[in-house]
């Protein structure tokens, strides 16, 4: 399988409100954007035309865009690393619960159960452990129980 490219774009504000943008792996290849969120789109194109000169194939990588703002550069940094460690947290936490929620369920508990031991909603339970993978409580086994006959009931047609 190939590697995507992955090309870095410094992106540092000015004193004017803009951001100039260069492209670490591209040495000379320039842009600029008002907005940060305008920056991927001029940088691609500035791309895409630089190695379209070169006779590279365009259009299949991947940008990274490092902003810099003057003075805050170790905050935006600190900030993102806490970002980071915190997806990773939320993945860790999302794959314990799933875990231990078909455990629990292994163990007979309903998904009712399972949501309040987990601090989840009883519907988010039941996609932890997988449908209809759970045993119902005894009042809800009859009160299907008790559902299904009733309905029965209401499908017989008196002989005429």
């Amino acid at each position: 399988m190939d590697q995507v490219k992955t090309y870095t774009l410094l992106a540092e504000r000015d004193e004017a409100g803009w951001w100039a943008v260069r492209v670490l792996e591209l040495p000379g290849v320039l842009t600029q954007a008002r907005r940060l969120d305008q920056v991927e789109k001029f940088a691609r194109e500035a791309i895409d035309l630089a190695v379209s000169v070169g006779h590279a194939p365009k259009g299949k990588y991947a940008v990274q865009i490092d902003p810099r703002v003057p003075g805050l550069g170790d905050d935006l940094a600190a900030v993102r690393a806490v970002r980071v460690d915190a997806e990773r947290l939320q993945t860790e936490a999302a794959e314990r619960t799933r875990v231990l929620a078909r455990r629990l369920a292994a163990r007979g508990l309903t998904v009712r159960d399972i949501g309040a031991a987990l601090g989840v909603s009883h519907q988010r339970a039941a996609q932890l452990v997988g449908k209809g993978s759970t045993p119902k409580s005894k009042s809800a086994t009859k009160k299907t129980a008790t559902r299904s006959k009733a309905t029965a009931a209401k499908r017989r047609v008196p002989a005429s």
